[in-house]
């Protein structure tokens, strides 16, 4: 089993909620959780070498193996 790719689709509300400040320590956690992620996968993809989509799904679903969390997403599910 590969990799999957997290998507996340943000309502208009949620971004102006980033200047609420009823909402805006929940709105900036989950901007910096997504600014996170897509520096992670740039770094990822720089390291990969690849010269294509193709060859970074192979090489992240590689990392992914190796790695400890498909172990425990089993164990959760």
């Amino acid at each position: 089993m590969g990799m999957k790719f997290l998507r996340i689709y943000v309502e208009n509300s949620v971004v102006g909620g980033y200047f609420d400040d009823e909402f805006k320590e929940h709105t900036r956690k989950l901007f910096d959780c997504v600014k996170f992620k897509y520096e992670l996968q740039e770094k990822l993809l720089k390291k990969s070498g690849a010269r294509n989509l193709r060859e970074y799904v192979n090489y992240a679903n590689k990392i992914y193996q190796k790695s400890t969390l498909h172990k425990i997403k089993e164990k959760v599910m």
